[in-house]
C-alpha cells in the first residue's frame, strides 16, 4: 500500500484497501483548524478542519464512504484547551464573564 497519500482524500482513497485487510476503524489524530504549535492540539476553530488535510466536505466524503464499508472513524479530540487564536481564549484574556 502507498503510504505517501495524504488528507481525507488520499485516506478515502485507501478505504477499500483497509477494508479488505481486515481494519475495522481509522483514527485521525487532530485534524482541526489550529496554527500546529501542539501537533495540533491548540485547536483554533472546532467548526473547520485544517486546509493541509483537505477540507469539511472532504472529512464527510470520508465519513460517508467508511461508514458504507461497515468502518468507524475515530477523531482525537482534547477539549479542555484550545489554541490562544481561538475565540474562547481571547474572550477569556478579555475577561469576559462567560469566558
Amino acid at each position: 500500500m502507498d503510504i505517501t497519500c495524504r488528507g481525507f482524500l488520499g485516506i478515502t482513497s485507501k478505504l477499500d484497501h483497509l477494508n479488505d485487510a481486515g481494519v475495522d476503524a481509522v483514527w485521525l489524530s487532530p485534524i482541526y483548524a489550529s496554527p500546529m504549535a501542539d501537533f495540533g492540539y491548540d485547536i483554533s476553530d472546532y467548526r473547520q478542519v485544517h486546509p493541509d488535510f483537505g477540507t469539511n466536505d472532504d472529512l464527510r466524503d470520508l465519513v460517508k464512504k467508511a461508514k458504507h464499508l461497515g468502518l468507524k472513524v475515530i477523531l482525537d479530540l482534547v477539549p479542555n484547551h484550545t489554541s490562544d487564536e481561538h475565540d474562547w481564549f481571547k474572550k477569556s484574556e478579555a475577561s469576559n464573564e462567560t469566558y
